[in-house]
């Protein structure tokens, strides 16, 4: 509406009749008085002035005017009489028919449906993709079971095949033990029985040494004597030495 045209369509109030004989030859100025108004209910007060021209006395009448503001019909009832009432052009401009397709209980009504539509549509999909997630899940949880039990017996088995390998080297130690040990004590008997040979052919050859020797020298066969059982001696306690640092340590 344009702006010089504010008064040219006021709606006063349904009770007092917009043609009356007592307002004949006045001039009627409308005047709005701002009202504070209540959460369910808009109230506003208009003040008419009425000025009589051939008299010039004024007479003023107080109009109230009730409006309700909570419902959106009487909007709409409100538009279509100012686009009935008007003669210019403000109804065909798209910016009053989106306003009034917009506040049109059958397209809030049909934007409700469709948002309601929206989100149970949104709803089944959300369900639908925690269903593959949860069964996803499930499947990965089972394959790393799987993984870890296979691995378990892995371990298993490793170690199993570990203790009877170590078993059957200490057996096979075991046995390479007394068989060096059997070789140790062949070599040392071997060697005093040569020991004894090699003494005894000494002695020998020193017990038949020539009486012009033994009569010149008359401790050699008592020296031959003495040296053969020091070297007995000699011979066993190396023996035992030898024994006892060649032991085997297991």
């Amino acid at each position: 509406m344009p702006k010089g045209d504010t008064c040219a369509n006021v709606k006063t109030n349904k009770r007092v009749p917009t043609e009356s004989n007592a307002f004949e030859g006045c001039e009627i100025s409308l005047i709005k008085k701002k009202v504070t108004p209540s959460p369910s209910r808009k109230l506003s007060k208009l003040k008419a002035t009425i000025t009589r021209q051939d008299e010039g006395d004024e007479c003023e009448e107080d109009i109230e005017e009730e409006t309700e503001s909570s419902c959106d019909e009487k909007e709409e009832e409100e538009e279509e009489d100012f686009c009935s009432e008007s003669s210019s052009d403000d109804c065909m401009d798209p910016i009053f028919i989106k306003r009034r397709q917009k506040d049109d209980p059958k397209s809030i009504k049909k934007k409700h449906k469709e948002l309601a539509k929206k989100r149970k549509d949104l709803k089944k999909e959300c369900e639908k993709k925690a269903k593959e997630i949860i069964k996803e899940f499930k499947m990965k949880e089972k394959q790393r079971q799987r993984k870890e039990k296979d691995r378990l017996n892995k371990v298993k088995r490793y170690e199993k095949q570990k203790d009877k390998e170590e078993k059957k080297c200490r057996k096979e130690r075991q046995k390479c033990e007394k068989d060096k040990e059997k070789v140790r004590r062949a070599k040392e008997k071997e060697r005093l029985r040569n020991l004894k040979d090699k003494m005894k052919m000494k002695c020998d050859s020193l017990k038949y040494a020539r009486t012009s020797d033994c009569e010149e020298d008359a401790e050699t066969l008592y020296s031959c004597v003495a040296a053969s059982r020091a070297a007995t001696k000699a011979a066993l306690a190396k023996r035992r030495s030898e024994k006892l640092n060649k032991q085997c340590v297991c």
